[in-house]
């Protein structure tokens, strides 16, 4: 399956990946496990623009883009985040099943290469 270029998130999409982009040391140090050719610098500043600039910056074209999307929406532990919220009352049933949707839609819709 072929990864869309610059694929179009909601709201609820970008906050779940926002999320795993505020640990951007997180996910330098997988996609430096996984042999990925970047440095830890490299990675962390890309995530930074990319919070910065917004949804609308991705451009999966650029591997490293692709890499650090992938594992934000692979990586994440917004679920748990969220499950936590709820438990806490934080967050209604009906907001943790529309995280919950949008992230198994995320991971079909851009599955790991």
């Amino acid at each position: 399956m072929k990864t869309e270029t610059h694929p179009k998130f909601t709201k609820t999409e970008w906050e779940i990946i926002k999320h795993r982009l505020e640990v951007s040391d997180a996910i330098a140090e997988v996609i430096i496990e996984d042999g990925g050719e970047w440095t830890a610098e490299a990675i962390n500043s890309q995530a930074e623009k990319l919070i910065s600039m917004g949804a609308e910056s991705v451009d999966m074209s650029n591997p490293l883009i692709e890499q650090i999307i992938l594992d934000a929406i692979h990586g994440s532990t917004f679920s748990a985040a969220a499950y936590g919220a709820y438990q806490d009352g934080e967050i209604s049933r009906q907001k943790l099943a529309a995280y919950e949707k949008a992230e198994c839609q995320l991971q079909e819709r851009l599955p790991l290469t």
